[in-house]
């Protein structure tokens, strides 16, 4: 029995070292993965809406994602705009390149890029400009930040109160003001202060027109309604969509809301537009109409009245009794012989 428990305990013994050797060269390697994780990023100078290029080498498989962050995101992604950025997963290569949206983070600069693994066990900076973004920040991470769970967010959108004309302008595709209103609820028992929202407004969350506030402190147990006014710049016609995170926990609470305004001034214009034009030609018509028969008149005005040389008969023999010779009847031409006997022809009709 003694020669027989020999090798089995020499193949056990055998057996867990190998399983160890595995384990701790699967540690190594993935160890040396994240130690081997680079990104580099072109162009190093954009403006809010630009695309970068995140080019990645050394990864471990799986979701990376890459997004634009201040304060260096010295306090992860608290510090990261959470709308535009982009994603793309790592296969056994270990290298990929994101095409990454860059949108104004919720603080100022110095800016990076930071790309991380879904887990955040793998995570890599690189510097960026970004053109209209202040510096100078330096906030240091302060210990736990409270739990995304905590707090419960209902977002739609209102109409702003203004005044006239300006609150006629959206009739007329002109610029909108509308409102956010954020109704914040902490289910937590300690205060939430720190919070801001950042997002924007647009056809997509690639184009709009940025929202940025901060949001005031919500007691424990209590829901809060902030309102965050913003204005869409002309023309604003159809569908749109608010984008928007709110930073200052563990986790960014994310939301969304559709809007869209139909500019109906413009839809009634048309027809207005059009019957304005008809009842001026028909006007210019009447005009062009009674300006002729004005011109028509004052010529038939202006031509003499024509009479005949002999009056008009009385009657006619061949009418009986009812008739009778013209009063003006023509004298007879002197014959020849009468003229040169320098006599006068009678006409005895005329003393009859």
């Amino acid at each position: 029995m003694s020669r027989a428990r020999g090798p089995v305990a020499i193949l056990g013994v055998l057996g867990l070292t190998s399983i160890a050797v595995a384990f701790v060269m699967g540690g190594t390697r993935a160890e040396g993965e994240a130690r081997g994780a680079v990104i580099e990023v072109t162009p190093a100078s954009v403006s809010p809406g630009d695309d970068v290029r995140v080019a990645l080498s050394g990864w471990p498989q799986g979701v990376v994602t890459a997004n634009a962050c201040g304060n260096g995101a010295r306090r992860g992604s608290t510090d990261c705009d959470q709308i535009g950025g982009g994603s793309i997963r790592v296969g056994p290569s270990g290298s990929e390149t994101i095409d990454a949206t860059v949108l104004a983070p919720p603080v100022g600069c110095p800016c990076v890029i930071r790309a991380a693994t879904t887990t955040g066990d793998v995570v890599r900076t690189a510097p960026i400009d970004i053109e209209g973004v202040p510096g100078g920040v330096d906030i240091a991470p302060t210990g736990q930040l409270p739990d995304a769970s905590m707090l419960q967010v209902r977002a739609e959108v209102r109409g702003a109160d203004v005044g006239w004309p300006r609150s006629w302008y959206p009739a007329f595709a002109g610029p909108t003001d509308r409102v956010l209103v954020l109704s914040v609820h902490n289910s937590s028992s300690g205060v939430v202060t720190g919070l801001r929202v950042v997002g924007s407004v647009g056809h997509d969350k690639t184009e709009g027109e940025p929202i940025n506030q901060t949001l005031g402190a919500v007691p424990a147990n209590t829901t809060r309604q902030f309102r965050v006014p913003f204005v869409i710049g002309a023309p604003v016609w159809g569908d749109y969509t608010v984008h928007g995170s709110i930073y200052g926990l563990a986790a960014p609470v994310n939301f969304s809301v559709p809007m869209s305004n139909e500019p109906w001034g413009i839809e009634l214009a048309v027809p207005i537009f059009l019957l304005a034009v008809a009842q001026l030609l028909r006007r210019r018509e009447r005009a062009q109409r009674r300006a002729e028969e004005a011109q028509a008149a004052a010529s038939e005005e202006a031509e003499p009245a024509l009479f005949p040389e002999s009056s008009p008969s009385l009657g006619d023999y061949d009418l009986g009794a009812f008739g009778g010779p013209a009063y003006d009847r023509p004298r007879p031409e002197p014959t020849a012989a009468a003229t040169a006997a320098g006599g006068e022809l009678v006409d005895l009709g005329q003393h009859s």
